[in-house]
């Protein structure tokens, strides 16, 4: 998917090609960031499992959520919001993590908490951002807006139209390894569109993902609360994608700790 209307048409060849799988366009208004199924054939790096790094043990050690400024990830003045959601800033953050560090990310969503590794060896940017949106309080009470049941759910919207951000873009990230069921990716836009909205691979969607999502992390603790919000009903979207969940389910916070 690269814009709307790419978007549309990647939709309507896939899902012809699919016939009976569902496949995804996106909810919510004409500049949506999101994952696209495709039809053609997926080609990813093959690459040994010893390139991700084992979940670290032991709880880590909790980092803040301290704020934009305190955080030393944005600078007096680069916030334009008033500190309400959708929070908004005029550029990425700066860097505040060790890339040879692991994190690991706590979200606790309506439905139980799912813990992530995060995953600064492969897209230190984007680990970067995600930290600091979370410190900066950004992910408070966000919906899961898309769900597509063996594809993706997909969050960090604080509008919940699909279409909103943190008022900057940033720069894609290789994806060196293949796309596995559990793992977070950025949704984009197109190239280098990056923001805020991410989402957790269901069942079968790796297999569905050409690698132009910035990878990120991937699930190491409450597998079965990503399977009920997997299964949370549905209905259609403006565009007749079965996605828009029927009950809300809400991401409350991040929290972020160091290893």
């Amino acid at each position: 998917m690269r814009g709307n209307w790419l978007a549309m048409r990647s939709w309507r060849r896939a899902l012809v090609a699919l016939a009976a799988v569902v496949v995804l366009g996106g909810c919510g208004g004409d500049e949506e960031a999101e994952p696209t199924a495709t039809s053609e054939p997926v080609t990813t790096p093959t690459v040994a499992s010893a390139a991700l790094p084992a979940p670290p043990a032991g709880p880590g050690t909790p980092i803040p959520n301290d704020g934009d400024v305190a955080s030393g990830c944005w600078q007096e003045g680069q916030r334009t919001s008033d500190g309400r959601q959708p929070l908004q800033w005029t550029a990425p953050p700066a860097p505040v993590i060790d890339p040879a560090r692991q994190y690991t990310a706590t979200l606790q969503t309506s439905q139980g908490a799912i813990t992530v590794q995060l995953l600064p060896s492969l897209s230190p940017g984007t680990v970067n951002n995600f930290v600091c949106l979370a410190r900066a309080g950004y992910y408070a009470d966000v919906p899961f807006h898309r769900i597509i049941q063996g594809f993706v759910i997909q969050g960090g919207d604080p509008t919940g139209s699909g279409s909103g951000g943190p008022g900057y873009e940033f720069a894609d990230e290789p994806v060196p390894v293949p796309y596995e069921a559990g793992m977070l990716a950025m949704a984009n836009a197109g190239p280098d569109t990056n923001g805020s909205q991410f989402f957790i691979i269901l069942g079968g969607g790796a297999a569905q993902l050409q690698p132009l999502y910035n990878l990120f992390g991937r699930v190491v603790g409450g597998q079965e609360v990503v399977d009920a919000i997997a299964a949370v009903p549905v209905g259609p979207s403006q565009r007749g994608e079965p996605s828009v969940p029927r009950q809300p389910v809400t991401l409350q916070q991040v929290t972020i700790a160091a290893h």
